[in-house]
């Protein structure tokens, strides 16, 4: 997948209906909350199994369950983040829900 352009509302909201057609039993477990000033960071996993068919998944359901682990980082001006970073394993998540071989 390539990397992720800055994103409307309208197209977050797809992408996101399509990754729970795909992964419907999608949970996340927030580890840890770390608050410094105007920032504020999530460390997090996750778990689902693809058993859901979804135009942004280019396989079919494979019954396979993943996890991914990762963190968040959110810069806050007032009462909203104005900037956002994610990162996750998202290459290993894919991986083992058998959309893509794994490397070497």
């Amino acid at each position: 997948m390539p990397p992720f352009e800055d994103q409307s509302l309208e197209s977050l909201k797809q992408f996101a209906g399509g990754f729970a057609q795909a992964f419907p039993d999608f949970s996340i477990t927030l580890d840890d909350t770390i608050v410094d000033g105007d920032r504020v960071v999530y460390l997090w996993h996750c778990e689902a199994t693809l058993s859901g068919e979804s135009p942004i998944i280019p396989v079919p359901p494979t019954g396979k369950q993943t996890s991914a682990s990762g963190t968040v980082i959110g810069h806050v001006a007032g009462d909203r983040f104005d900037e956002v970073w994610h990162h996750g394993d998202w290459l290993s998540w894919l991986q083992q829900a058998g959309v893509i071989e794994g490397l070497g």
